[in-house]
């Protein structure tokens, strides 16, 4: 919206009016936005099921809300309706067309047209068969034969030329085009036929009862069609007060309200007819807070079984409710100076008659409900005898005056019966100096009649009566005040940026509720007695009063964590709760909620503190940053609409082969048994709301919720009986069953079978035989082999030393990173750079919400300042990136096209390498990289990001140690006292991170030799992985102990021995000397002694020549871990932590 307010400035002291009628019905407007379009749009319906059918000249299209499905026609559309079983019919060109369900498409029903017979519509009444209309009579269907059989009924033959095809019906009676008659009522229970002459050709004709009827000529004249007494009336258009000039009545829709009452399409817009009366009244109709643009041109209309008007455009489709039972919304749409008003509403006041008058930018406005006209009040540069300031927060009515408090210069008394400001009655120079300058935020009226000024230096009291303004004083006073409310029993409270201040009704203070850590109070409202509820910017929260104070209590909403700047409570004890993320209605305990959204004609997610009032004829009026909303709240209901689920399509394997909605008692295959399902219940106010979940009975008797997803897949499903129950929900709260449940059998597979087990025999025996003849082959071929395997040590000698390099340069890349955001931003870049991809993005996992983060992204969502674009979160399980966190394993996708799980973020790309960061076992990031080309990522990508995916892990618990230092410093400086449990916590953490260490390049190290191993000794590799397999249980089954026993440390190290052995060989030689039985059961820290080793194959040299030699023994209190010192000229990558850390733990468990 632009902003205008500017333009204000010019126009000093006159007020403008701009109509602004309050609507009659609120409409949603369907187009090509929603995947509507293909043709011009003349007529629409709604199906059993509650999907919207839209007919065009050469297509029909289903509509639930959300996505469309076109189905087109060779032949001109003329006719499509929807049948009391559900079944769609169309009739194009001479052809008649019956959708079939299962197949999702269309079958050609036979009838004859031989001898120039031509189809002139298709209609079913209540009780009645499908009936055809043809040039030479009516045909019922018959069901039983599938076929149309001709009515006798003695009837004037219908109109034969092509395009006159327009008919109606009411009750038992049928209008239609006569050829040469002009129009024929017929009543089909009696045959009784009556016509009314009309020579010209016509547009439209419509039956509102038996015996009347409207006729629309192309001429743009109606005329009531009156069978009763045979008479054809002309419609005055300015008899009937729709125009004030012209005669003509062009109406193009007309559908029963009920009561006699018809809500009409005309070409004066959309207006109701009421037949006991003969009276019409236009209905305006607005969209989005503003007239509908193609309102004169909406044609067909119809209610469905929610009462909700559909109609059509030529190139939209239009859905109406009436205001009365809806959410209003008012914003500017007059672009023309000096008519338009701004959108954002800060503050609402009522004067005595009953007009509405709104704070916001560029002034006050007036909205005289009686009338619909919004008058603008501008503010006046450097006026003196006017509001001079553009913006107003704060606005009361006195009984006489309007008490404007804009946000600088001062207070205004405004009186709109002459439309002249004064100032208050200032109680000295001092209150006037300070109040001309002070920020007001909000006046509330006491109910003794003065006035409360919330400023951001002082709170203010206008006298009632004599405006005299003066400070109100006391502790607390300057602690800008927000809100204001007087209770039941006459106390006032404050809302200010600390918490909340009761002063008793004559402004003595009372207590005060200090709400450090909650934030800034918004608003206040009396919930019970004792009990108040104090909106602030991180949530709603409850004040209970007890005999030590008052309890604070948060209030869970779908607004926590936002500001809650309104509260209202209706006369149902509902309560309304305005915030910054949209706006809800609770019931009286506050437990259940239903969220409003752009779909439910919310003015935007963002409703301003103060902006909210009832005013006398029962309406609430509720101000935001984009307009106005308004509603009566008693008639808005807090239950869900009702919804009809049905299971729509089931592909299997991915599409291969797929069934259609009305598919039951499937017998499958067991190859068959990876299935999706297509799920939808039609629903147009906002699609996305709505949640789906399913069971599947013999299977699991859970439900499993898939939100807002419309299809889920079932993947290896065993041979059984199932039965598939879906199910939809708007709030969570209440679901509504799909009526017919999906059966379904998987048959057994054929190996169960006596023949295929003979054949298995005969095929072992077989396979034995061959497998001697490929062993003599094999023996053949070993000399070749041995030579292949030559080629791959060197391939694989290269594959390693450049997998090392990669991994020493991220490790000496994040060594002088200080905090997880740096290193994260790092290894992304990194990533890029030193690997070659076109994007790489780290997640962390957010415990408190169980979702994943985008922390640093590099490539096509980063920019220079590090700051990712459109940043996205996803739950665990979610998409491949949800998948990895939540299994714990990496995935390598060649084709992303081929996964259903692949999520686009800023770009589709071809293949995905997700690897987790792991720690203490879970997974508490993920790195993820994708690629434009197929197939791009390898196993020695994999194998990089595992290795860099575990430096960020070592990195992060270690920036989290150092994190936790720096708060045991701090702590230390702050409360000496606490020194003992501080030594302990930080003692703690550094056995977690001991436990959890492992150098990357012993794991690499390791890798490396197994894979070595696999080709030259695969019982020695067998060996070497149940070693490593116990290395690593050890490690887990003892990572939460402070201590262990010497005897279980010393089989972990025999392990650990092993696989140095066998990756050194007689290089390195270990001697452990076996303690007393006695000293084996002391307890030493876990991993204390693979620690002292490692170090000492870090620092030393290993070779044939120089072989390393340790020795480990122990006596009843030392520990003796010893070795030659051969040092290496140069040492890898440490944190030198290690033995420190050690030490530490040591010191700490002695004491």
């Amino acid at each position: 919206m632009k902003n205008y307010t500017a333009l204000f400035l010019f126009f000093t002291g006159l007020a403008f009016s701009a109509q602004a009628q309050l609507p009659q019905y609120q409409a949603q407007v369907f187009g090509e936005d929603y995947g509507l379009g293909g043709g011009n749009f003349f007529d629409a319906f709604v199906d059993r099921e509650q999907f919207i059918w839209v007919t065009t000249n050469s297509n029909v299209q289903r509509f639930d809300g959300r996505n469309v499905k076109k189905y087109p026609f060779k032949d001109y559309v003329s006719h499509a309706m929807c049948d009391s079983e559900g079944r769609i019919w169309v009739i194009a060109g001479q052809s008649i067309w019956r959708n079939r369900p299962q197949l999702d498409d269309f079958e050609r029903i036979n009838f004859d047209t031989a001898g120039g017979i031509r189809i002139r519509g298709i209609f079913q009444m209540r009780n009645r068969p499908i009936t055809l209309l043809v040039t030479n009579g009516l045909y019922g269907w018959n069901a039983g034969n599938s076929k149309f059989e001709h009515i006798n009924f003695d009837m004037p033959k219908p109109e034969g030329r092509q395009y006159i095809t327009r008919i109606d019906t009411c009750e038992n009676t049928l209008l239609y085009p006569a050829k040469g008659k002009g129009v024929c009522a017929i009543d089909l229970n009696t045959g009784q036929a009556r016509t009314i002459f009309y020579k010209y050709e016509f547009n439209q004709i419509f039956l509102l009862t038996p015996d009347l009827g409207i006729l629309t000529a192309y001429g743009q004249e109606g005329y009531w069609l009156d069978f009763k007494r045979g008479e054809l009336r002309i419609m005055d258009a300015i008899k009937y007060g729709l125009s004030k000039t012209s005669r003509q009545m062009f109406l193009s829709g007309c559908t029963s309200l009920g009561g006699g009452r018809f809500l009409v399409n005309t070409k004066y817009g959309l207006c109701t007819y009421d037949l006991n009366t003969d009276r019409f009244e236009r209905q305006q109709v607005f969209a989005g807070g503003k007239p509908v643009s193609d309102e004169f041109m909406m044609t067909r209309i119809f209610l469905d079984a929610n009462n909700t008007a559909w109609a059509v455009t030529n190139i939209s489709l239009v859905a109406m409710q009436a205001s009365a039972n809806t959410l209003g919304l008012l914003r500017n749409y007059h672009f023309e100076a000096p008519y338009q008003w701004d959108n954002r509403i800060y503050s609402i006041a009522e004067d005595g008659d009953g007009n509405m008058w709104f704070a916001g930018m560029g002034g006050i406005k007036k909205l005289t409900i009686s009338t619909g006209k919004m008058t603008v009040y501008p503010n006046v540069e450097g006026a003196k005898d006017r509001l001079i300031h553009p913006m107003v927060r704060g606005l009361a009515w006195d009984g006489e005056n309007i008490i404007i408090g804009p946000t600088n210069t001062g207070a205004w008394l405004f009186n709109p019966k002459t439309e002249r400001y004064r100032r208050p009655v200032y109680a000295n120079d001092t209150v006037r100096q300070k109040a001309e300058g002070d920020f007001i935020d909000y006046i509330g009226r006491m109910r003794n009649g003065d006035h409360l000024v919330c400023g951001r230096f002082y709170l203010y009291r206008i006298h009632a009566k004599t405006h005299r303004m003066e400070f109100v004083r006391f502790p607390g006073d300057k602690e800008n005040m927000n809100t204001v409310m007087q209770d039941s029993e006459g106390n006032i409270w404050l809302g200010t940026e600390k918490g909340v201040i009761c002063l008793d009704e004559n402004y003595r203070f009372l207590f005060s509720v200090p709400m450090l850590g909650i934030s800034t109070v918004l608003c206040i409202f009396e919930h019970r007695k004792g009990e108040i509820l104090v909106g602030t910017r991180k949530g709603l929260f409850q004040l209970t009063k007890s005999n030590q104070g008052f309890q604070i209590d948060p209030v869970p909403t779908l607004a926590d964590g936002f500001n809650v700047t309104g509260i209202f409570r209706d006369t149902l004890q509902r309560y309304w709760i305005c915030s910054h993320n949209g706006l809800y209605v609770a019931d009286s305990t506050l437990k259940n909620f239903k969220k409003f959204d752009f779909a439910d004609n919310i003015q935007s997610n963002i409703y301003n503190d103060g902006g909210l009032l009832r005013a006398s004829n029962g309406m609430l009026f509720l101000g935001g940053q984009n307009g106005i909303n308004y509603f009566y709240p008693e008639r808005i209901s807090l239950s869900d609409q009702p919804l009809l689920a049905s299971i729509q399509s089931i592909s299997i394997h991915d599409g291969d082969s797929v069934l259609h909605a009305g598919a039951n008692n499937l017998q499958l295959k067991h190859s068959e048994n990876t299935l999706t399902f297509e799920v939808v219940a039609p629903y147009f106010n906002n699609a996305a709301k709505v949640q789906y979940r399913y069971r599947l009975q013999g299977h699991s008797d859970a439900w499993i919720n898939i939100g807002s997803n419309t299809s889920f897949r079932l993947t290896d499903l065993p041979p059984s009986k199932y039965v598939l129950e879906v199910a939809a929900s708007i709030t969570g709260k209440t679901w509504y069953m799909c009526s017919t449940p999906l059966n379904f059998t998987i048959q057994k597979p054929f190996w169960q079978t006596w023949w295929f087990r003979l054949l298995s025999i005969g095929a072992f025996f077989g396979a034995f035989a061959f497998f001697i003849r490929y062993r003599e082959n094999r023996v053949r071929s070993l000399q070749e082999q041995q030579l292949e395997l030559e080629k791959l040590r060197t391939t694989a000698l290269q594959y390693e030393l450049e997998i090392e390099q990669v991994v020493n340069y991220f490790n000496r890349s994040i060594s002088d990173k200080n905090t997880v955001d740096e290193t994260l931003w790092d290894v992304a870049q990194q990533c890029i750079a030193r690997l070659g991809w076109e994007d790489c993005v780290i997640y962390l996992l957010d415990p408190e919400r169980n979702v994943l983060v985008q922390k640093a992204a590099w490539g096509q969502k980063s920019t220079p300042d590090f700051k990712i674009i459109n940043p996205i979160e996803l739950p665990l399980g979610q998409g491949i990136v949800g998948t990895v966190a939540a299994t714990g394993r990496a995935e390598l996708i060649a084709d992303t096209a081929a996964d259903p799980r692949y999520i686009v973020d800023d770009a589709s790309r071809h293949s995905e390498l997700a690897v987790p960061i792991l720690a203490e076992g879970r997974a508490i990031g993920v790195i993820d990289s994708e690629h434009s080309q197929k197939g791009f990522y390898t196993p020695w990508h994999l194998q990089i990001l595992t290795a860099i995916a575990a430096l960020c892990s070592n990195k992060i618990v270690l920036t989290q140690i150092e994190e936790a230092r720096q708060e045991v410093r701090r702590q230390l400086e702050e409360k000496e006292k606490s020194l003992l449990e501080i030594e302990k916590r930080s003692a703690q953490i550094r056995l977690i991170a001991l436990t959890n260490h492992l150098n990357p390049h012993f794991l690499f190290n390791s890798l490396t030799s197994l894979n070595s191993l696999i080709f030259e000794n695969q019982q020695l590799a067998s060996d070497f992985l149940q070693h490593l397999s116990k290395v690593y249980r050890y490690l887990l089954q003892h990572k939460e102990k402070e201590t262990v026993s010497l005897k279980n440390e010393l089989d972990f190290v025999e392990n650990y021995i092993f696989l140095l052995k066998t990756r050194f060989e007689d290089d390195i030689m270990i001697d452990i000397k076996t303690p007393k039985n006695g000293v084996l059961e002391k307890g030493i820290v876990p991993v204390t002694i693979q620690i002292l080793i490692e170090n000492a194959v870090k620092h030393n040299v290993i070779s044939a020549q120089s072989p390393l030699c340790i020795c480990v023994e122990a006596d009843d209190n030392t520990l003796t871990v010893s070795n030659n010192i051969q040092r290496k000229k140069q040492v890898e990558t440490s944190n030198r932590q290690g033995l420190e850390s050690l030490r530490a733990l040591y010191h700490y468990l002695s004491d």
